[in-house]
C-alpha cells in the first residue's frame, strides 16, 4: 500500500507537468476509432466470450450444487432403506398369514370329514335303532 502511495506521490508532479487537454469531441473520435479496430473488436469479444463462460459454468456448477441437495433431501424425505425393510416385513407377515390359511385349510377339511363320519355313524345308529325298535 506504501508502495502505491509512493508511486503516485512520484508521478503526480510529472502528470502535472505534461497535462493535456483533449476535446471531448477528438476525445469521443479517439474512443470511437479505437473501438472500430478489428483487434479491439475480437479483443473485446474474447473477453465477452469468456465472461460469459465463466458465468456459464457458474450457473451449471450452482444447478449441479442445488440438484444436489434436491435429490439428498428428498432420498431423506422417502427413507429407500425403511421403505424396504417395511416392504420386507410385510413380506413375511404375508407368508405367515398365507402359511396359518394353508394349516386352517387343512384342519378344515379334517373336521369336515369327522363331520361326514359322525353324521354317516349317527345315521347308521338311527336305523339300527329304527331297526330295533321294529323288531320289538
Amino acid at each position: 500500500m506504501q508502495d502505491k502511495k509512493q508511486f503516485s506521490a512520484e508521478v503526480e508532479p510529472e502528470t502535472q507537468k505534461n497535462k493535456l487537454t483533449i476535446d471531448p469531441s477528438d476525445l469521443r473520435a479517439l474512443v470511437s476509432n479505437y473501438l472500430n479496430e478489428a483487434e479491439t473488436q475480437k479483443r473485446l469479444k474474447k473477453h465477452l466470450q469468456d465472461a460469459i463462460h465463466e458465468e456459464l459454468a457458474n450457473m451449471s456448477l450452482t444447478l449441479r450444487h442445488a440438484i444436489r441437495e434436491w435429490v439428498e433431501k428428498e432420498k431423506k424425505k422417502h427413507n429407500f432403506e425403511q421403505v424396504k425393510q417395511e416392504n420386507l416385513q410385510l413380506e413375511e407377515k404375508l407368508g405367515a398369514i398365507n402359511d396359518q390359511n394353508h394349516d386352517l385349510a387343512a384342519e378344515n377339511k379334517k373336521l369336515k370329514r369327522k363331520m361326514e363320519l359322525k353324521e354317516h355313524e349317527n345315521k347308521l345308529i338311527l336305523l339300527s335303532l329304527k331297526q330295533l325298535n321294529q323288531k320289538k
